[in-house]
């Protein structure tokens, strides 16, 4: 039992510096007035606010249609994990509509064509979800792993595809370079969150080294027969407490709460109930025997 609970820990922890250390760092931002002085964008309009210049595309047109907004020349990334970030408003959009990112490579060999790989918001929450419907102004996020590449792209291209009518505004775009997997493929920080992304890393921190002393603390003193009762109590308290976090997690799986929001509790849940489901009678009739053999000696 405490190999596995070990085991489970160790790689909860593991994750969870593999989430808490992708820092996105900013190496080009594209205004869009800037943008517009280069080169027209076709089906799209510049509007100035107090905040700045927006992007405003408005499509009355029930057809399909693809909006191109940005390519990025040589982009000034090295990293493995890069993308294109900003953000976006959107009014009364039909269908799911998304933005996308082409990552253009050059050819492996002579004579072949140019490789294209992209990466599209059509996620139902978090930062890479779809524009559909409205929505206030939020975070989106376009990443991209180039891992089966050794050379950088050579073009960034970003699209906007719209199903059928809608209005979108876009602010200005930030080109960034992540130095880890980035959190928005786990779709934290959506709006109406219980909590934010580095809180479900926290608790899944803090939830994981507490298992883990806790289980540590039940082997040490149930191997020696000490505390029994303390030992039975904070088995009967992992177990409860195991149960309300497997709760918390299965409400927001069905209330489709963000990645780092339910999974922290349901994997602690998990954790807790089954080790301490399997474990607690085994621990009861450990100090039962023990207190047999130590009856049998003073007999004897």
């Amino acid at each position: 039992m405490k190999l596995i609970l070990l085991l489970l820990v160790s790689w909860m922890a593991l994750r969870v510096e593999s989430w808490a250390d992708s820092v996105a760092v900013v190496r080009t931002e594209y205004s869009w007035g800037d943008v517009a002085r280069t080169r027209k964008i076709v089906g799209a309009e510049l509007v100035t606010t107090n905040g700045g210049i927006l992007l405003q595309v408005v499509h009355t047109n029930g057809q399909a249609a693809q909006v191109p907004l940005l390519r990025i020349e040589k982009p000034a990334v090295k990293g493995v994990w890069y993308g294109v970030t900003g953000r976006v408003r959107y009014e009364r959009v039909e269908g799911e509509g998304y933005l996308e990112m082409w990552s253009v490579f050059p050819a492996k060999s002579s004579g072949a064509s140019e490789r294209r790989f992209f990466t599209r918001t059509l996620g139902a929450t978090g930062e890479m979800r779809t524009i559909s419907g409205s929505s206030p102004w939020r975070s989106f996020s376009l990443p991209f792993n180039r891992s089966a590449s050794p050379e950088p792209p050579e073009a960034l291209e970003v699209n906007l595809q719209l199903p059928g009518r809608g209005l979108v505004l876009l602010d200005s775009l930030k080109l960034v370079e992540y130095s880890g997997e980035p959190a928005s493929l786990l779709n934290p920080g959506t709006s109406g969150a219980w909590w934010s992304a580095r809180q479900g890393n926290l608790f899944c921190a803090v939830g994981g080294s507490v298992l883990g002393c806790l289980g540590g603390m039940i082997g040490w003193l149930g191997s020696r027969g000490r505390s029994r009762r303390l030992v039975l109590t904070v088995c009967g308290g992992m177990f409860w407490g195991g149960l309300l976090c497997l709760g918390v997690g299965i409400v927001g799986v069905v209330l489709r709460q963000p990645f780092l929001v339910w999974y922290p509790p349901l994997l602690l849940g998990l954790i807790s109930t089954s080790v301490m489901g399997f474990g607690y009678r085994r621990i009861r009739a450990g100090y039962a025997a023990l207190e047999l053999r130590r009856m049998a000696a003073s007999d004897a």
